[in-house]
Formats: C-alpha cells, structure tokens, sequence
C-alpha cells in the first residue's frame, strides 16, 4: 500500500505535468507543429525532471496528468490517447533507469 509521500508524489508530478502542459500550450501555442505539439515543448523537460527526482512514482504521476489533461470526455474513451499518455510517462522513467544502470 502506497504511503502518504507516494502519493503525494504522484499527485504533485501529476499537478506539475498539467500546468506545464497548460502554460506551454498558453505561451507556444501560436507555434504549432502538430496537433498538441508545439516547436518548444516544456512537458518532455519537465517529465525528464520529475521522474528523476521521484522515481516510478513520478512516472505514474505523468501518466495521469497527461491523462488529465489530453483526455477529451465529450468524445469519449480513446484507447490510441490512452496509450500515448502511458508512453509520455514510460519513456523518461525507461531513459533514466536505463542511463542510472549504465553510469
């Protein structure tokens, strides 16, 4: 059973990754590259910086703030974003792991 600490990271890297999100969509918006995505993307630094400093804890917490924030409840369930909110958490939590085990 997780702790109060656990949780707590998990809620404040899932608060941290939504207003990056929020402010980069605010400040870059104007730039779009794709849809979602823009020329300067402050989340992928962010998540970089959250799974380092919590671990897999902050990784889930990636997830659900991605999930949070790109998930569209008008239109309902998306197993294609669902997926991709999964790998914005999964990818930095493998990088660091993986660069940790190397050095």
């Amino acid at each position: 059973m997780p702790s109060l600490i656990t949780s707590t990271s998990v809620a404040l890297s899932a608060l941290a990754f939504m207003l990056v999100s929020t402010l980069n969509e605010w400040v870059f918006g104007f730039l779009p590259l794709d849809n979602g995505f823009t020329w300067l993307f402050l989340p992928c630094g962010v998540s970089l910086l959250i799974v380092i400093l919590c671990g897999g804890w902050g990784a889930l917490g990636i997830v659900l703030g991605s999930l949070m924030s790109t998930q569209d409840l008008s239109s309902g369930f998306s197993l294609t974003n669902t997926g991709a909110c999964i790998l914005t958490g999964l990818a930095p939590w493998a990088g660091s792991s993986f660069a940790i085990r190397a050095m």
